[in-house]
């Protein structure tokens, strides 16, 4: 995921769960060193996460191509 990706995903999680952009990625630095995340957080992730479709892996074949 590039960094305007990042950026975007980061705001729509602090706009969804009333938070500050830097308060959310804390949350997620939290999370990847101690495993703990809110449920509000993690489903407003996986949501952000969700609506940006699935990461393209370099030098892989779009699935519409095959």
């Amino acid at each position: 995921m590039n960094r305007a990706r990042r950026q975007t995903v980061l705001h729509e999680v602090a706009h969804h769960t009333h938070l500050k952009p830097a308060r959310v990625a804390e949350l997620v630095a939290h999370w990847a060193r101690t495993g703990e995340i809110p449920a509000e957080i993690r489903t407003a992730l996986e949501d952000a996460l969700d609506g940006h479709g699935p990461p393209q892996i370099p030098g892989s074949i779009p699935p519409e191509s095959r």
